[in-house]
């Protein structure tokens, strides 16, 4: 379109920089904008094009080209090109001499500002090596840009190190560096140095800042002062952000506080990075507070504002208040997109409603709103959570027939709506028909599959298709566990050894959970003794476990207790409470029943002796339970104790921290 600019020579601009990413390709904009301003339009971009490619460039060939070029592809990060460029000019010219109408000085900063815009930390530092051989005089934007080079490469620390440098050198901090550090910091998840460095940047901006305009001035709400500096802002963000990031919303509040009180002003980024931080910590009342702040300051919501606020309720498990919102929303005149429609339906599916899941599906495709693979596997949790097998493969033939991609995680979900019926003929098929047509199975759906088959006691099932993982090369510890889970519930002691002894074959390393299992599978089948020594060897091959520390625990002991508890061996029982406690382990609930089973098996009870200790474990802040209050009601005859041991289903009910799984021959 520019007169000017042969067709040629735009064809060669934009082939020299070819495809690159989405960051790149603007600013190849950039520089074909500054082509367009250029008088000498005609004669640069073959420059230009010459400059970027490697080879040999004579000094010659850029005497049309000035600082504001190079500026351009440093800003870019186009380092080649500024290398290819600066380089042979800064060899042939000589010291004290201008470059490209600058300083020895500004042009080597140009360079530093290419390789930070591009986050090349090694090469911005052989840069300064080259500007310290030279002896370069330096300034503050050197140790400004090696500090951005060091945070757009995610190392913060080094950065800091950098400014820190430059500060030792005699030159303070300026407010663009700080807030530099200050966006690394939230950006590293160092939430505590980033506040740090943002009270650095209020002293700053207070010492430079002219005099304070008066609190009860006009101005529009929400809007900062004329005297606040506009750094202040994105620092106050990036701060929020940090703490955000780091799952602590309070102290976000109070940096946000610290915003509202300097009259700094509260911006919408600044806004929904709170509602976000709230939301996530599942906390609905300070999200609902925060969000009729920001409409008080008015402050315009958008659709990621009321998202938030649906967000908070949903992980707060108030589901009815989050369709209040959407309805508030509605009411507003703002459509939902497909994010907020996806956080509704979960809120559905989390209270297990397929009814009002499937109503709100209905009206969101009335209202034509974008509903895609997300939203619609939402509803097919809600019938996984609802119990509903056949709702859940019809919401699956919709999404084919409508022409919707179904991933492996609606297969999941499908999978899931089987198991939690116990079905686990249809999860097998489901899951062959993945491995035939796809998608592939990933190691959720793998897991889910073997867990319901460990709960239906089916060990051969569980053993499949945990090789059929291993073959796919995403088996992972909580998959292998549950083949243990399933010798144990089957009450296959040698089994669970067998699938103990090769965890290292499939590259695994044991946690707890999985000696605890084998433990557990052993109190099924051995005596007391018997389980003694099995327990000693498990001990002696602690080394083998993640973290030897979180061996043997509370519920060790409680798989040690139940036999002797059943058998009224109220001296080993006691005797097993002080060697837990020798080892430094805290005594629970599960331990608790232990012993006052063991006196509502002897005969007679210990009456006497279990109200003693229940009355001791309390006092002590103990915590109870049903199968606590059960066992001390058979002490003290309230109810007969068990002679018996517990059936099958008790023993997988106790197996998931209530009372102990029964000991089976």
């Amino acid at each position: 379109t520019h007169s000017s600019l042969p067709s040629c020579s735009l064809r060669c601009l934009l082939k020299a920089f070819g495809p690159r990413n989405d960051r790149m390709q603007v600013g190849d904009r950039l520089v074909l904008a500054a082509c367009l301003r250029r008088p000498s339009i005609s004669a640069w971009p073959a420059q230009l094009l010459s400059a970027c490619h490697p080879g040999p460039v004579g000094c010659a060939g850029f005497a049309s080209a000035s600082s504001d070029h190079v500026n351009t592809l440093a800003e870019m990060g186009d380092v080649a090109a500024v290398e290819a460029i600066l380089q042979p000019l800064l060899n042939s010219t000589p010291p004290g001499g201008l470059i490209l109408g600058v300083n020895r000085t500004v042009a080597f900063n140009l360079g530093l500002k290419a390789f930070a815009n591009a986050g090349d930390l090694q090469g911005a530092e052989h840069w300064h090596s080259g500007m310290r051989e030279e002896k370069v005089r330096l300034n503050s934007k050197t140790f400004g840009k090696l500090a951005e080079a060091a945070a757009k490469s995610g190392k913060h620390l080094e950065a800091e190190r950098w400014l820190r440098r430059g500060y030792t050198d005699g030159f303070p901090f300026t407010s663009v560096q700080v807030s530099t550090m200050i966006d690394a910091s939230a950006r590293a998840g160092d939430p505590t140095r980033s506040e740090a460095w943002l009270a650095r940047l209020q002293l700053l901006t207070a010492a430079t800042a002219p005099a304070e305009v008066p609190r009860n001035s006009a101005r529009p709400r929400g809007r900062p002062r004329g005297d606040a500096p506009t750094c202040m802002q994105p620092a106050h963000g990036a701060a929020m952000m940090a703490w955000a990031r780091a799952g602590n919303p309070r102290r976000a509040e109070l940096v946000l506080s610290s915003v509202l009180e300097s009259g700094v002003g509260l911006e919408s980024s600044m806004w929904n990075i709170m509602l976000d931080s709230c939301a996530k910590a599942g906390d609905a009342v300070r999200a609902e507070f925060w969000f009729a702040i920001g409409v008080r300051l008015s402050l315009k919501p958008a659709c990621g504002a009321y998202t938030c606020l649906l967000d908070a309720y949903t992980r707060a498990g108030e589901g009815l208040r989050a369709e209040h919102w959407l309805l508030r929303m509605l009411r507003d005149g703002i459509m939902p997109d497909i994010v907020c429609s996806t956080v509704l339906l979960s809120s559905c599916a989390q209270r297990g409603d397929l009814s009002r899941a499937e109503a709100w599906f209905a009206r969101m495709a009335m209202l034509r709103i974008p509903l895609g693979n997300r939203a619609l596997t939402a509803v097919i949790g809600a019938c996984a959570a609802a119990g509903d097998p056949a709702r859940a493969a019809w919401w699956l033939a919709q999404m084919k027939a409508q022409g919707v991609e179904a991933d492996v995680v609606t297969y999941t979900a499908v999978a899931h709506a089987h198991l939690r019926v116990g079905d686990t003929a249809a999860a097998d098929v489901l899951l062959r028909g993945m491995l035939a047509h796809g998608p592939r199975p990933n190691a959720l759906t793998y897991g889910s599959v073997i867990g319901g088959f460990a709960e239906a006691f089916d060990v051969r099932g569980a053993e499949f298709w945990y090789l059929q993982m291993h073959r796919d090369g995403v088996a992972d510890l909580l998959a292998h566990n549950s083949v243990l889970s399933a010798c144990t519930k089957a009450g296959d002691a040698t089994r669970a050894e067998r699938w103990l002894a090769r965890m290292d074959v499939c590259a695994l390393r044991p946690d707890a959970v999985s000696f605890n299992t084998v433990l557990d599978a052993a109190a099924r089948c051995l005596e007391g003794d018997e389980l003694d020594a099995r327990f000693a060897a498990l001990k002696e091959a602690r080394c083998t476990l993640q973290d030897a520390a979180d061996w043997p625990s509370a519920m060790t002991y409680s798989i040690r207790m139940r036999p002797w508890a059943y058998l009224g061996s109220c001296a080993r029982v006691e005797h097993l409470w002080q060697e837990m406690l020798e080892e430094g382990v805290q005594p629970k609930a599960c331990n608790m029943w232990a012993l006052l089973q063991s006196f509502a098996s002897c005969r007679p009870p210990r009456s006497q002796a279990a109200a003693r200790r229940y009355r001791q474990w309390v006092a002590e802040g103990g915590e109870t339970d049903r199968h606590v209050l059960r066992a001390l009601r058979g002490a003290l005859g309230d109810a007969p104790a068990p002679e018996a041991r517990p059936s099958r289903g008790e023993a997988r009910g106790a197996a998931s921290g209530g009372r102990p799984p029964a000991r089976q021959k």
